[in-house]
């Protein structure tokens, strides 16, 4: 079949299931979340993880809420280690630790934002 028959029979049967009142879901690919995941991670820190571990990565509240708990004493102790020179090394490191952490777990789902009822 060439190119031109296949977009006109997708085209045929688009029309038909818009016709039969099909509905459209909206969905954000894996590589989105994680996308957003990082920006708002990188912008709000341990907060922004949990609410992207939260309602991205659609992990319960109690593991997303230790997740991020785990993470802030983590960063706590590397900048109080920043007095004996460690912590400067340490902090971006964990920083780093935290970011590839969301984006592994957050680009592992994707999410619905809605749906399209067609009549």
């Amino acid at each position: 079949m060439s190119d031109t028959q296949n977009s006109q029979n997708n085209q045929a049967t688009t029309s038909q299931a818009a016709s039969a009142g099909q509905t459209t879901t909206i969905v954000v690919s894996n590589s989105s979340n994680g996308l957003i995941s990082v920006l708002i991670t990188l912008f709000f820190g341990p907060l922004g993880a949990f609410f992207c571990w939260w309602l991205l990565a659609k992990k319960n509240v109690f593991k997303s809420l230790l997740w991020a708990l785990l993470y802030t004493v983590l960063l706590i102790i590397s900048a109080g280690l920043c007095a004996v020179i460690v912590g400067f090394v340490l902090l971006p490191v964990v920083w780093i630790v935290l970011i590839v952490h969301v984006y592994k777990s957050c680009s592992a789902q994707s999410t619905v934002i809605g749906e399209i009822r067609r009549s």
